[in-house]
Parts: structure tokens; C-alpha cells; sequence
């Protein structure tokens, strides 16, 4: 909502004029102060100062080209910010952090959980306060085939939504998992990453948003996302989620998680999800563009993969031993063997690689890894544009029919494209977010030439 400079303020509790005040002590605070102040954006500060030719305090160390990456929360009268700022430099305890805060050690453990229920990576460690790597706060056991009579199962993979960013292809994501639920019968997907779009990825980026801002862009996604009785959604937090983290130290994908019981997250960047216990797929959010080659890094991967794998069997191997040695006579042969092949499978269970990031689609097998490069549902960024790309929108059908043992007996997989619509999210319109006020009508309309 639109705030006039010509509104009273109260600083230091008195009344002032909010222009003639800012005018007169402009370089007493920084842009980001005074943004917390008059509680307006650092761009809107950045251009009252340009107007007025004042200058703010340190106003070189502020990057005023870039949109603020949160909007102006305080948990308890402190800013997040501030404290994952000190966090960042090294460990606290409770009472050197309290030192800082200017607050009681009680006072700053309650402003510590109030952050993690906030979605910032913070936690309590060993008698110190720390960051954390982006991901869940608690992992939930993930239901496997193990646990289920079925000897085969389909699922959807799909990646990279990037809601809030106009070009987002949301009525293509509805019309897939429609597509999965009544005609595949699929009761889940894998989201290879970046269900949001971030902050500061590319020079004009917040031009081509349609939600700004962290909770703007949560609440894109959770109302965005579909919501279909008995589907359930497996998400993995890409680059574009991961900038709210690297700019503040926020974890929107626990935001994501928390607001959407349908919603498993998983982790950042990688992590391995049990299909059976024998086999698990692995999603993968890589970083870096797109290269000449399309399977260049599903080859790159599978080749990591396999000597990843291949250290974990020797392990293994060498407690299986140990375990033989000390059970002794005790085992007959059949049971040799099969304990053997047990450790051997649990070593061995990365068969399918799913890849987001790179907005290009293809499958292919190598080194016994079926390798799913899971195209994306964004349209043509002028990012792109200006990298002459062309992004492949669309999600993969994968259905894997299953051996005794829980390996892959056998494994198809149907491309599902779509064709590009601009402002595609205009057919889904956003409900006011909570707490936010109903936006003005236009003073003026436009119906048309007169006649």
C-alpha cells in the first residue's frame, strides 16, 4: 500500500514530519536502519535519498540495486538478520549471544526457537547457538515399498516450479498431476528443487515477479502448489529457494513444508529417497549452467555415484567380515551367501538419478543408473533469452516393476511436454496474504478507445 512522505512518524516519542525529519537526519542511519525505521523498502530509501541528493550513513556498504531479501520481521524486538549475521562469524553461547542482543539468555533461547519456527537455520548445539545448513528440523521416516505388498509403482518427477516469477507454467503443474492421478493412478511426485524463485539470481529478476519477497513467494507456493486428496509431494530445496539463505540465513522450504501436511521436505541440493530397500532415487539440484553435452552431468554424476557406491560396499564388506568372524561355525553356508548379498544390496540401491536445475529434459541408462534430467516448469526468463535457451517444460511418468529382491526388473518412463503460457499464474489468483490489507481500488480505469 502506498505511504505518503507527508505522514507523521513518531521517533524517539515525539511527532515529526517523516520528510522533513529523514531530510534533516539522513546521514545519521543507514539505508537498511532507516528502512526498519519508516518501514518502507531499502530500493524506496535509495530513491527518496537520490531525489533529495542527501546521503545516508555508510551508504557505499549497502547494495541498494538489489530488492530487499525479507520483509521487516523482528522476533521479541530483535532482528533475524542481526542475529544470523553474528552466527555467521562463529558459535555463541546463550549468554555471549545475550551479551550482544542486549537481552537475558532465556530471552535469547525463546528468540532462537521462534527463528527456527520462522524457517531460519539456526539451532542450539552442544551448549552453542550456530547456523545450520538449509533442510528439514526433523526428518520423518519416509514410508518405503518395503513396507508395502506391491511389486511395482509409478511416480512423478518433476522440478524447478520457480513460483512467483511470471513466467511460471502453474496451470501445466495442475494439469500433470491430473494427469498422474487419473490416468497412472500416482499418489506422489519428486520436486527436483526450486518450487520458489528467489531473490538476486539475475539482473531483473524482481521485474519479472509476480510475488516478492520471502513470505510472498511461501505463500505463492503453498497456495500454487496443487492440492489433491491422497497426493503427496517429495521436495528437494534448490539454488533459487537456497538465496533467501545465503542472503539471510532462511530456509523457505520449511515454510513450504510446514504450511502443506502433503509436502515432504527433504533436504537441499541432494539427498537419497528408499523406494525399497533395496533401491532408492537420488535427487540431485547441481549448480553451474547448462553444458554443451545434455547427459554430460548425469554422466558426471553416475561416475561419483559409482565410487561412492563402491567405497560404501568395501566398508560394508569389511563389517560383514567382521560379523563372520565373530559368529564363527555358527552360520551354514546358505546363510553366508545370503547375508553376503544383503550387504552387497544395501550398498548398491542408487538406481535412478533425478536431476533438476538445468531445464532440459532426457533419460538415459549407464552403469546400471537410469539418469532423468526433469525439465522444469518455467517459460523463457530473460535470462534465458539472453543465453539463447530454450527451456523444455514438462514432467516424467516413471513406472519400475520390481525383482524379489526390490532391484529393477523393469522401468518405463513417458514425457509429458508442455507448451509455454505467459503470465500463466494470472489464471490462478492469490488470496490475500494473512494479516495484509485489501488493496486500493484504481482511481482510474481503462475500457476501451471511444467511439
Amino acid at each position: 500500500m502506498y505511504k505518503p512522505w507527508t505522514r507523521e512518524i513518531t521517533v524517539d516519542g515525539k511527532q515529526e514530519m517523516e520528510e522533513e525529519y529523514f531530510a534533516a537526519h539522513a546521514s545519521e542511519r543507514t539505508i537498511r536502519e532507516w528502512s526498519t525505521l519508516l518501514t518502507r523498502s531499502i530500493g524506496a530509501i535509495s530513491k527518496k535519498t537520490s531525489r533529495m541528493g542527501i546521503t545516508c550513513k555508510n551508504n557505499n556498504t549497502v547494495n541498494e540495486s538489489q530488492p530487499e531479501p525479507l520483509e521487516n520481521r523482528m522476533v521479541m524486538g530483535i532482528d533475524p538478520e542481526k542475529v544470523i549475521s553474528y552466527l555467521r562469524q562463529k558459535p555463541h553461547t546463550a549468554t555471549e549471544l545475550a551479551d550482544v542482543l542486549d537481552r537475558g539468555p532465556q530471552t535469547v533461547m525463546e528468540i532462537v526457537a521462534q527463528m527456527q519456527k520462522l524457517g531460519y537455520c539456526v539451532v542450539a548445539k552442544q551448549q552453542r547457538i550456530m547456523t545450520s545448513p538449509p533442510g528439514p528440523i526433523q526428518q520423518a521416516p519416509i514410508v518405503t515399498l518395503q513396507d508395502q505388498p506391491y511389486d511395482e509403482i509409478a511416480f512423478l518427477l518433476i522440478s524447478d516450479l520457480h513460483y512467483s516469477n511470471q513466467h511460471a507454467q502453474v496451470t501445466a503443474v495442475h494439469r500433470i498431476v491430473d494427469l498422474a492421478i487419473k490416468e497412472y493412478g500416482i499418489n506422489f511426485a519428486f520436486i527436483a528443487g526450486d518450487i520458489c524463485d528467489g531473490i538476486n539470481m539475475y539482473k531483473g529478476q524482481a521485474n519479472e515477479q509476480y510475488a516478492i519477497g520471502a513470505d510472498a513467494q511461501v505463500w505463492a507456493a503453498i497456495n500454487h502448489l496443487p492440492n489433491r486428496p491422497g497426493f503427496r509431494y517429495f521436495l528437494l530445496g534448490g539454488n533459487h529457494d537456497g538465496s533467501f539463505y545465503k542472503a539471510a540465513g532462511l530456509d523457505i522450504c520449511r515454510l513450504v513444508g510446514a504450511a502443506r501436511h502433503d509436502v515432504d521436505y527433504l533436504g537441499a541440493f541432494a539427498v537419497d529417497v528408499p523406494i525399497t530397500e533395496a533401491l532408492s532415487i537420488r535427487l540431485w539440484h547441481p549448480s553451474g549452467g547448462c553444458p554443451y553435452a545434455l547427459s554430460y552431468r548425469g554422466q558426471k554424476a553416475v561416475a561419483s555415484m559409482g565410487a561412492q557406491e563402491l567405497i560404501e560396499l568395501m566398508a560394508s564388506t569389511d563389517r560383514w567380515y567382521d560379523q563372520l568372524d565373530a559368529l564363527g561355525e555358527s552360520l551354514e553356508r546358505g546363510d553366508v551367501v545370503s547375508s553376503f548379498k544383503e550387504t552387497v544390496g544395501r550398498s548398491m540401491s542408487r538406481r535412478i538419478l533425478g536431476i533438476g536445475h538445468l531445464h532440459v529434459m532426457t533419460h538415459f541408462a549407464t552403469g546400471g543408473i537410469h539418469v532423468f534430467q526433469a525439465g522444469c516448469f518455467e517459460g523463457q526468463t530473460s535470462y534465458l533469452k539472453q543465453k539463447q535457451l530454450t527451456p523444455e517444460i514438462g514432467g516424467w511418468i516413471i513406472r519400475v516393476q520390481f525383482t524379489r529382491s526390490g532391484q529393477i526388473k523393469r522401468l518405463m518412463a513417458e514425457w509429458i511436454p508442455f507448451e509455454e503460457r505467459f503470465d500463466d499464474h494470472r489464471a490462478y489468483p492469490l488470496p490475500p496474504m494473512p494479516g495484509e490489507a485489501n488493496a486500493l481500488e484504481p482511481i482510474f480505469s481503462y475500457e476501451g478507445e471511444a467511439g
